[in-house]
């Protein structure tokens, strides 16, 4: 499993200003993504949590779709999405959705391996969430 993690108000330079950061949460806590090792030829589950509330700008809306996944989807876990009950057998979860794409102008960020044929897009969190689509809450989690 890979669990990478979205944070923004990272300051980069006085040119470019604050840009999102992106960390691998490890055994330890949180690691630089600069360099991911993963085992060739196993499937990998991706999570990632995105506090990332900006918009990606999309150049291309192929980055809206999901590939290089099980069937070219992922699923998606929120606030609003989830829903929790207590069971004779424990805690159920129900609620998260699956989907092969999301709508170009409502994506944050994009997961691309373009070597790999590999992409994920995450939503952003809801400050920048039309109200139009509903309500999000942050943060928002997906799962490739």
């Amino acid at each position: 499993m890979l669990t990478l993690v979205i944070t923004t108000g990272n300051f980069f330079n006085s040119t470019v200003g604050d840009q999102p950061a992106y960390y691998v949460l490890g055994p330890n806590g949180t690691e630089s993504s600069a360099h991911i090792v993963l085992p060739a030829h196993r499937q990998i589950e991706l999570i990632i949590i995105n506090y990332d509330d900006g918009s990606a700008n999309l150049t291309n809306s192929r980055y809206a779709s999901v590939t290089g996944t099980v069937d070219n989807k992922m699923t998606l876990v929120n606030d609003t999405l989830i829903n929790s009950t207590m069971a004779s057998s424990g805690i159920q979860i129900r609620g998260a959705e699956t989907v092969g794409s999301l709508p170009a102008d409502l994506i944050a960020r994009t997961f691309t391996v373009p070597g790999l044929g590999i992409t994920s897009p995450s939503e952003p969190c809801p400050q920048k969430w039309p109200a139009s689509q509903g309500s999000l809450p942050g943060p928002a989690y997906g799962s490739a």
